[in-house]
């Protein structure tokens, strides 16, 4: 599958909060930058600004090198950059033991669309025509709450604990303790569709038909950025996002199928996997993901 993109557009505003604890990467794109993140560092944690950071600047540097060299992104790959995040973490636990942050992560490979999250910073996926046809679900309190039926969707806007996430990249005590990243790939890709990767300080300040309705209006995608960031501008907290939109897709005869999700998880002994979701066999994606 050959997927090329227009001009990604980004924004990073403050919103209402004092400092600026949201990150994103990269700030300057061209084609050896095929990936894209967003950090939010987890608020009422000392440091958060320097979790976020850290974790765009070592995604930078990681893929930035290997894309140049004319490595391509597969799951062994991305396990490697989280593992090597949380190692830096703990090498500067002495800034703060109790930093942390989300990830939203996405980037065009010949697989489809990598998409990959902690916590809940969020990926989208809008076709135009459809409205969102793929978004990431946000490791929460709430969510958990939701999916096991103990609240209503109604509930869950003003629920007192909205805002408590289940999973953060945070300062392991013994730099070897464990959390997950839900990671998707969406083959279901055609030209049109635009991906946006934000922070919560957009999807609490816009609900998501809005945020539809902003990124199917048949403007461009610089005109699109500007009216959301205009929507999100006075939110309450530091709001970020990037937008990416698909301008054509070649598919093989192979790139028909599902999409894929799989939950990586760092433990003492490394990265382990485990493809819950699949579309194809499982045997043909072990070998072609970890051979």
């Amino acid at each position: 599958m050959k997927i090329e993109i227009k001009e990604p557009q980004w924004y990073w505003q403050k919103g209402n909060r004092e400092n600026q604890e949201d990150a994103l990467y990269p700030t300057d794109y061209d084609e050896q930058h095929p990936f894209f993140v967003v950090c939010d560092g987890v608020g009422g944690n000392d440091c958060g600004e320097v979790a976020s950071n850290l974790v765009c600047e070592t995604f930078g540097e990681y893929l930035t090198g290997m894309f140049v060299k004319g490595g391509t992104l597969d799951v062994k790959t991305f396990e490697d950059v989280l593992t090597l995040i949380w190692e830096k973490l703990y090498d500067n636990r002495k800034i703060s033991q109790t930093m942390a942050t989300t990830l939203a992560f996405a980037a065009i490979t010949s697989d489809g669309v990598f998409v990959a999250h902690i916590g809940d910073s969020r990926v989208y996926q809008i076709r135009p025509s459809e409205g969102i046809i793929f978004q990431t679900e946000d490791h929460s309190l709430v969510n958990e709450l939701l999916k096991n039926k103990l609240i209503t969707l109604e509930e869950v806007e003003n629920h007192p604990k909205r805002n408590v996430i289940t999973r953060c990249m945070n300062v392991q005590k013994n730099c070897r303790g464990y959390d997950e990243a839900t990671i998707n790939i969406i083959r279901k890709v055609e030209a049109g569709d635009i991906f946006l990767i934000c922070s919560d300080g957009v999807y609490d300040e816009i609900d998501d038909k809005n945020i539809a309705g902003i990124l199917s209006e048949g403007i461009s995608l610089s005109e699109k950025r500007e009216k959301l960031a205009k929507s999100t501008v006075n939110s309450k907290d530091n709001n970020t996002a990037i937008l990416i939109e698909i301008s054509s897709v070649e598919k093989g005869e192979d790139d028909n199928e599902g999409n894929i999700t799989i939950e990586t998880q760092v433990s003492s002994n490394g990265m382990s996997t485990l493809i819950k979701q699949i579309g194809i066999s499982a045997k043909k994606w072990f070998g072609k993901l970890f051979n």
